[in-house]
Order: C-alpha cells, then sequence, then structure tokens
C-alpha cells in the first residue's frame, strides 16, 4: 500500500506534495515501492523533487542502493541532479552516480556532478570508472545497442529527444513486450571531458 505522499511524488504533483508535507507527512517514509524523493527522482519529476528537498527529505536517502541522484543520472536528467546537488546530495555517494551518468551518456548530468565535487578517480562496484563507463560506448551505435538489449523480436518504437547539452536521449520501447531501453548520446564528449580533466 503507498503512502498519499509516494502517490503525489510519483505523479510529479509538486502542489499536493507541498500540502501533504505542511500537513504533516514524513517527507521520507517510504513503503514496498520505495521512497518519495526516488520515485519522484525516477520520473524526473524535478518540481516534485524540489518541494520534497524543501520539505525535509534526505537527498542520499536511498531505495534498493539506488539514491535520487543515481535515479537521475540513469533517466539523463541533469535538472534533478541539479537539484539533488544544491541539496547537498553526495556526488561521490552510494551507487557511483558519476560512473552511471557516463556509462548512461548523461552529459548534462555528468557536467551537474563535476561542478559539484564528483571525483573521476572513483570506481563502481565492478572496478570501473566514469572514464572507462563512457569509452566503452564511443563508436556504438546506441539506437541498434538499445534494441538488440530488449527482449522478443517485435517492432519498435524510437524516440529521440534533443537534450539542452547538445545531445540526444534515445528510447527504445518493444511494442509487443512493453520493454523500455533509454540512453544518451553523450559518451564522445563525456570522453573528451574526462580525460582532459
Amino acid at each position: 500500500m503507498t503512502t498519499p505522499l509516494y502517490d503525489a511524488a510519483l505523479d510529479g504533483d509538486a502542489a499536493e506534495v507541498q500540502a501533504l508535507l505542511a500537513a504533516g507527512a514524513a517527507p521520507d517514509e517510504g513503503d514496498e515501492d520505495g521512497t518519495p524523493l526516488c520515485a519522484a527522482a525516477c520520473w524526473s519529476h524535478t518540481d516534485a523533487v524540489r518541494a520534497l528537498l524543501a520539505g525535509g527529505a534526505a537527498p542520499d536517502y536511498a531505495e534498493n542502493d539506488l539514491t535520487p541522484l543515481v535515479y537521475a543520472a540513469l533517466r539523463l536528467d541533469a535538472a534533478t541532479a541539479v537539484a539533488l546537488l544544491e541539496a547537498g546530495a553526495n556526488p561521490n555517494g552510494e551507487g557511483a552516480p558519476l560512473v552511471r551518468a557516463a556509462g548512461r551518456g548523461a552529459l548534462g548530468v555528468v557536467r551537474a556532478l563535476l561542478a559539484h565535487g564528483a571525483d573521476p578517480a572513483l570506481r563502481d562496484a565492478d572496478g570501473q570508472t566514469a572514464l572507462e563507463a563512457a569509452e566503452a560506448w564511443v563508436g556504438e551505435d546506441v539506437e541498434q545497442a538499445l534494441v538488440a538489449s530488449l527482449p522478443g523480436d517485435g517492432p519498435v518504437e524510437v524516440t529521440r529527444e534533443p537534450l539542452e547539452d547538445g545531445t540526444e536521449r534515445i528510447e527504445v520501447v518493444r511494442v509487443e513486450e512493453g520493454a523500455v531501453g533509454e540512453l544518451g548520446t553523450g559518451h564522445a564528449q563525456i570522453v573528451a571531458l574526462l580525460g582532459n580533466g
């Protein structure tokens, strides 16, 4: 059973988040579905993230070993990453957000993390640095790799969304299976950025 605050965060309803917090809802109270802040970050609801942080949510409170900052990195969401970092999220914290962002091709998130003190030499649980994570994708056809990674062999829908950092978010959906894959196209720029660091 989810809480009203979790539902409001998941829906991105910042006004409802503020109202529930003002009425005494605990900002970090989670349930079997997770925490409100992770839900808002996972779905790129930046205004709801800001409302939760303003209401006292802990920026590094993890669910399933993933912090809200890692969720922002996985979603290529620089605006949410900046909101979390400005609220004190640890750029070198649990889940290796810089490595995750670099591997996802999330140039805007990588820039935000570096601007807030992320250490490019840190390694993730597999021993990989951010530079190595980005280098693994340079020269790869991101769209084709996403299609190949999805289960099934039915038709796919591809969406390309331009991002503010000049790269693209590519989302591939295998329609019949409902499987989704998403990556950014900023790997080469991230390699250049980290290689010069």
